[in-house]
Formats: structure tokens, C-alpha cells, sequence
């Protein structure tokens, strides 16, 4: 598989001064957590970094890059960078994660992995722990059951062709 890490966005629920995945946590940055999961990953035959060019030299700023990994500018959203991340795969299977998310590990790779085995695509998610509310039309609030509700997060896997159809359809 290869794996498209994401980090061309623009953080502005972040406030936008600096894009959040190159902050600097325990004397790494954000995404490079990411990175070395993929990175030590034996099946991970190559990661795509899709990054902003305003954000080049904070990309390429104390960070040496392993043999496996190449770049590409992003787009202006969300499908069309992971589409240009899509033009440097030729895996059967890609895995697409947002480089704000570092807690990924192994076992959820291999899960991920595995489900593709059965299936075109998926997507981790995770249950809903915190209390849902919903505010009517006429101010009524009422409390949403959370039993069959889940936050999406990445990676999301796909079977590579499938994904690249898809997205040149839109």
C-alpha cells in the first residue's frame, strides 16, 4: 500500500497563524508522528506528503526524509489534494491521513489493511462518548441517542483505482 499524509490545509479553526500539523510537540512536529508510523511500516511502500507551498520551508525545516517518501503541492480543498496525492500511487491499496491526527498506530493500519481485504473502502470511526444536543427550529433542545453515532477519522482506505475514479468523476 502507499499512504497519502495530508498537510496542506490551512488550520483556520486553528486560528490560522500557523498550520497546526507543523507545531511542535516534545521536539517533533505534529505530522512527523504520523510519518513514522508509515514510515516503519514494511508494507508502506511509499508516502506522499500533499503540503501547502506557502508551508515549504516549514516542511522541509530539521526533517530529514526516508527513501520512501515524495511530495506534491495540494489543492484548494480537501478531495482535490488527496487527488494530487493520487497522481504519485500505483499500490493496489492507498491509506489517506490527515497529518493533524498523530495518534495513529499500527494496529489500526493493519485493521484498516485487513477490512480492504473485503472491502472497497473504509474508514476508522470511533463511538460517540460525549453528549449530543440538538436545538430545533423553535428552540426546543432535545438529546440525541449516541448508541449508533461515530466520529470518522483517518486513515481512510481504498482500493486505489476505485478512489481515483471517484474523485475524477467529481
Amino acid at each position: 500500500y502507499s499512504a497519502i499524509l495530508l498537510l496542506a490545509g490551512r488550520s483556520t479553526r486553528f486560528n490560522g497563524e500557523i498550520n497546526k500539523v507543523y507545531m511542535t510537540i516534545n521536539q517533533k512536529k505534529l505530522f512527523q508522528y504520523s510519518l513514522d508510523v508509515f514510515n516503519n511500516d514494511e508494507k508502506c511502500e511509499k508516502i506522499v506528503i500533499v503540503y501547502n507551498e506557502h508551508d515549504k520551508k516549514l516542511l522541509f525545516e530539521n526533517i530529514d526524509f526516508s527513501n520512501k517518501v515524495v511530495y506534491t503541492i495540494g489543492g484548494s480543498e480537501r478531495y482535490l489534494s488527496v487527488l494530487k496525492g493520487l497522481e504519485l500511487v500505483n499500490t493496489e491499496y492507498v491509506l489517506v491521513h490527515d497529518g493533524a491526527r498523530p495518534l495513529i498506530s499500527q494496529s489500526i493500519i493493519d485493521n484498516v489493511l485487513n477490512s480492504l481485504e473485503e472491502n472497497d473502502c473504509v474508514s476508522v470511526g470511533v463511538p460517540i462518548t460525549d453528549t449530543i444536543k440538538k436545538v430545533n427550529n423553535n428552540g426546543t433542545i432535545d438529546t440525541i441517542c449516541r448508541d449508533n453515532l461515530y466520529t470518522v477519522q483517518t486513515p481512510q482506505g481504498c482500493k486505489t483505482q476505485l478512489l481515483k475514479n471517484a474523485l475524477n468523476k467529481v
